[in-house]
């Protein structure tokens, strides 16, 4: 086995995203979560960049860029405007187009709308149920560009919000 071959790096990169964003939902702040979400999307960025999977690269892509605003959003007045997801929504449109690869170009960007208001929310319940529907839209694609990394993330992003969900979201009868 070759380390080196193209093929195990683009695997590895995205195995390493598996572990990041697993991790995050275990976070019971929202900083927590956007900060190791958003370095799991970086090596999931290259990995699809590697598998040339274009509209999930421009999703990813701008998905840093609002985690980074969304991080950030509590601590300056500029960034608590509630535009902000609306924006992040409509920035998503143009790369559909640039990089539309067939139907399944849209998934990519409906995960991020859905991920938009999820973590747009102050509550991490909120963030981990509306987190779900992302996942659900991720996974089809994930199916289509042949990415078992992208594939894993979304059931282990699933599993480790249901967990979390039993950690903290179970309110006492």
């Amino acid at each position: 086995m070759n380390w080196a071959d193209p093929e195990i790096v683009t695997q590895a990169l995205g195995g390493v995203a598996v572990l990041l964003i697993f991790l995050s939902y275990q976070f019971n702040g929202r900083k927590g979560i956007l900060a190791l979400i958003s370095a799991g999307m970086i090596f999931l960025a290259i990995h699809q960049l590697l598998l040339g999977a274009y509209a999930g690269v421009a999703a990813n892509s701008l998905t840093l860029v609002r985690n980074l605003v969304f991080y950030f959003k509590n601590d300056d007045v500029r960034l608590q405007h509630p535009l902000w997801p609306y924006g992040f929504t409509a920035a998503i449109v143009p790369s559909v187009l640039v990089f539309w690869q067939g139907w399944h170009s849209i998934l990519p960007a409906l995960a991020v709308v859905s991920l938009t208001f999820a973590f747009w929310a102050n509550d991490t319940r909120t963030i981990r149920l509306l987190s779900i529907v992302g996942s659900l839209f991720w996974l089809p694609y994930a199916i289509v560009i042949n990415s078992i990394p992208t594939m894993a993330i979304q059931v282990v992003i699933i599993s480790s919000i249901v967990l979390a969900m039993m950690r903290f979201d179970r309110k006492p009868f």
